[in-house]
């Protein structure tokens, strides 16, 4: 409302561009688009310079029509990104490794990172996708005189603010109530993450075959300080191998179908990295049988090992949550 028409004129402009262009989009692209090639691109340029959007407005709706529709908890998956540049001056732009290179080599590309958040819209038989409701620019930082990123600047650091600020969001339209699940892969599963996570959410993350654990403990000393700590637990890769915990068997809905896997609980457990305010379990996901072709060798991947700060959330729940994260990666 308070652009000039000749501004929101352009902006209208843009916005088509950016559905039909069918290169890349860049100024240049958008421009060609709208068949503005051989006008002055000066105007253009400048409409560029300011934050004319505010991202935030633009997901409000998404957000609101996503709590109103469906009932019970918010599941969020959150995951950052790098998208290319070539540009020397892009704000946040550094030469990272390429996620997309091959394992055997190394390759760097030029890139900004963003920490992207998705919320799930739920269907039928465990069925859902995960719909973007947040996306924030996360810069690179530089590096400082030991070599390394100060922790604020890390995606994580990141992740755990747009975490409260979304716990916010929802308190404040009316989903107070409703518990927020977020669900994320072993880069937010951090105490950076864990220990400021606010009231009412759950956090399912993947955590290392190594991890030390430990019970609650069993008694506390008659004088000093009470124990937060109990005996130490099983590793999680311990936990799969120990025979005297039984697999159980659910069924889970993941790759166009329901199928059925095997799953460890042990619970109730504390992790260091955690904090003291957390009483979590632990999940572990059986490797899974496959083959490459009928007559082919049977192959396994790789197990899985999940940790939830609910102690008391069915293990089918948290496994089903943990799978639907797999649509924010593609």
């Amino acid at each position: 409302s308070s652009c000039t028409p000749k501004t929101a004129h352009r902006m209208m402009e843009q916005i088509l561009a950016q559905l039909a262009c069918l290169g890349t989009h860049t100024l240049t692209g958008l421009l060609q688009t709208c068949g503005h090639q051989f006008r002055d691109w000066s105007a253009d340029y400048r409409f560029y310079e300011r934050n004319r959007v505010n991202p935030e407005r633009l997901f409000e709706p998404v957000r609101q029509w996503l709590s109103e529709d469906q009932q019970g908890p918010v599941v969020l998956a959150m995951d950052d990104t790098r998208l290319r540049k070539t540009g020397r001056n892009v704000h946040g732009v550094k030469y990272v490794r390429d996620p997309m290179g091959p394992p055997f080599h190394v390759n760097f590309i030029r890139a900004q990172r963003f920490v992207q958040t998705s919320m799930a819209c739920r269907g039928p038989n465990g069925q859902a996708r995960m719909i973007p409701v947040d996306w924030v620019h996360a810069p690179f930082p530089p590096k400082n005189a030991a070599g390394a990123a100060p922790p604020a600047a890390r995606a994580s650091a990141v992740g755990a603010a747009r975490i409260a600020h979304l716990r916010t969001w929802f308190d404040e339209h009316g989903a107070q109530d409703r518990a927020l699940w977020t669900v994320v892969d072993g880069s937010y599963t951090n105490g950076t993450v864990l220990k400021v996570l606010p009231e009412n959410t759950v956090l399912v993350g993947r955590i290392r075959a190594d991890a030390k654990l430990y019970h609650l403990p069993v008694e506390q000393p008659d004088k000093g300080r009470r124990r937060v700590y109990g005996q130490q637990a099983p590793t999680p890769e311990q936990v799969r191998q120990e025979e005297k915990i039984p697999w159980q068997q659910i069924s889970v809905f993941f790759g166009g179908a329901v199928r059925e896997l095997r799953v460890k609980q042990l619970k109730p457990l504390r992790w260091r990295t955690a904090g003291q305010h957390h009483t979590c379990q632990l999940v572990v996901i059986a490797p899974t049988p496959y083959r490459r072709h009928r007559n082919g060798k049977t192959l396994y991947r790789q197990p899985a090992y999940l940790l939830c700060t609910e102690v008391d959330a069915p293990v089918q729940d948290v496994v089903q949550r943990y799978l639907w994260r797999w649509d924010i990666e593609i």
